[in-house]
């Protein structure tokens, strides 16, 4: 039997020996194993496999077990099996029957856990695909029109698969090698999955984030861009996003992806999930194509929603309901047929901070209403106050049924200091920046230090201004003639 007090999303599970027996030595084994296998993936199960015959009653105990269907690593190690060889091909080969037989879907690479070779370690690494199909049913019937997810940030696929990366050893980039073919016959067998498992019309490629810095010296990169003459790593993004929709068109799909797939050239017919900013989604509306937003400033609902002090641990920045609800998803540059390509509004809450389904639903709600109501209602028939005391009561209903969201009746606001400008002395003298500002937190440039603004609760609201070199802050605010001083004031935060 297998263990079941500890669920594997907190931590390790109690190894287990099939004879029931344990010696102190084979346990400070699984401990190693353990420790070796938690840098590689994270949280693991351990077992030992004492003889080869049990290599099949783990695994058909593993893939049946309901705590394993989720991204859940397994390592097992063997002490003496009984032929005294390395098991790692058989327990892959077993791994497969067993999933088949039972239609789960299994990642298919062992591979050694490093520094043991003398335990002949085998490493079966489940990626994000260990469910069952049945399972998997139950979830796309709740997903609705999009799934998937999955390039530009694929850490994990490529400690399994080595080979395609550019340097073709495990973490040693993040990105796909796109002069190499196997990349697209994976990406290609990835995809085909996904539409089996995912009925639907928009397949999310993702695509966000790419570092790209490989690209610039590897081989096959450089081969595959001087072939197709592409100019630079954007258009050689471009050319891996164009052949994966070609892919996805010729099966009935259409590819949905950030808005960092426009870099390079936009493929013929994709459609743009908009989050940095707002700018890429008036690019792609006037180019033709589709949109979903989902800018930062207004739907990223991991920020925090009030005083960050009084708040649980979030992302950072700051959105409140009442920015939520202040969005506009069409821009006035759009004409009456460009804003039908506005195709949707979408709220992104990211779980990095989040660790329970209490705290989720706090962050979500009442924010997830006013997403939809920006995307149901026309600007002019909005009203902030109204939706605040109708959200009040919604927020009554949802705590009568169990939910937990965000006491809208006990919000603070925004930082105080932010609400009034201050008059001083210095309100818009010149200043002389002895220490230069971060371009990346210039916030209104020269004038920020001496404009009378304070800033609220985040940095980013462009009042904020950021100094990260060696010097800091160094500047020489000019008054223009003598004047008496009493006190300088400076906020920093």
């Amino acid at each position: 039997m297998l263990p079941e007090e500890r669920s594997p999303a907190v931590g390790f599970v109690a190894p287990v020996r099939l004879d029931g027996g344990l010696d102190g030595v084979a346990l400070q084994n699984v401990a190693h194993v353990k420790e070796r296998a938690e840098i590689a993936c994270g949280p693991v199960f351990v077992f030992e496999v004492l003889a080869d015959a049990h290599v099949g009653e783990i695994a058909a105990a593993l893939v049946g077990h309901h705590h394993l269907r989720f991204n859940v690593p397994v390592a097992l190690f063997g002490g003496e099996t009984q032929d005294g060889g390395v098991f790692g091909e058989r327990l892959e080969a077993v791994f497969a029957e067993e999933a088949a037989a039972r239609g789960v879907v299994v990642g298919d690479r062992c591979a050694a856990v490093p520094h043991f070779p003398e335990m002949r370690i085998a490493f079966a690494v489940f990626a994000r695909a260990f469910v069952t199909r049945p399972g998997r049913r139950g979830v796309v019937r709740r997903a609705g029109r999009a799934g998937g997810d999955g390039f530009g940030q694929h850490f994990v696929v490529l400690a399994a698969y080595p080979g395609l990366s550019c340097a073709g050893e495990p973490y040693k980039g993040s990105d796909f090698c796109v002069g190499n073919e196997e990349t697209f016959t994976f990406l290609e067998n990835v995809l085909t999955e996904v539409m089996a498992l995912f009925p639907s019309e928009y397949i999310h490629i993702g695509g966000d984030e790419a570092g790209k810095q490989a690209w610039k010296s590897c081989p096959k990169c450089r081969r595959r861009m001087a072939d197709e003459e592409l100019k630079n790593e954007d258009e050689l993004q471009s050319y891996l996003i164009c052949r994966v929709e070609k892919f996805l068109n010729g099966h009935g799909r259409k590819l949905l992806g950030w808005d960092e797939i426009m870099e390079g050239g936009l493929a013929p017919n994709a459609t743009v999930m908009v989050w940095r900013g707002e700018e890429g989604g008036v690019r792609a509306v006037k180019a033709g194509h589709r949109v979903v937003m989902t800018p930062g400033k207004f739907c990223y609902l991991d920020s925090y929603q009030d005083a960050p002090q009084f708040q649980p641990e979030a992302s950072g920045g700051y959105l409140p309901l009442a920015n939520v609800y202040s969005y506009d998803p069409a821009s006035p540059a759009f004409t009456e047929e460009e804003a039908k390509l506005i195709y949707g509004v979408q709220g992104n809450l990211w779980a990095e901070y989040i660790p329970t389904d209490e705290h989720y639903e706090y962050m979500a709600y009442p924010r997830l209403l006013a997403i939809a109501e920006v995307a149901w209602s026309a600007p002019a028939n909005k009203s902030y106050p109204d939706f605040r005391r109708r959200v009040c009561r919604e927020i009554g209903w949802l705590r009568d049924r169990g939910y937990h969201p965000f006491p809208l009746e006990q919000e603070l606001g925004e930082r105080p200091e932010a609400k009034e400008k201050v008059v001083h002395l210095a309100l818009g003298k010149p200043v002389v920046y002895n220490a230069p500002y971060n371009e990346h937190y210039k916030a209104q440039g020269d004038k920020t230090l001496t404009d009378g603004i304070r800033g609220g609760w985040t940095y980013s609201d462009g009042a904020w201004q950021g100094f990260i070199s060696r010097d800091r802050l160094d500047v020489t605010i000019d008054l223009g003639k003598a004047i008496c001083i009493t006190s300088v004031e400076a906020t920093f935060i």
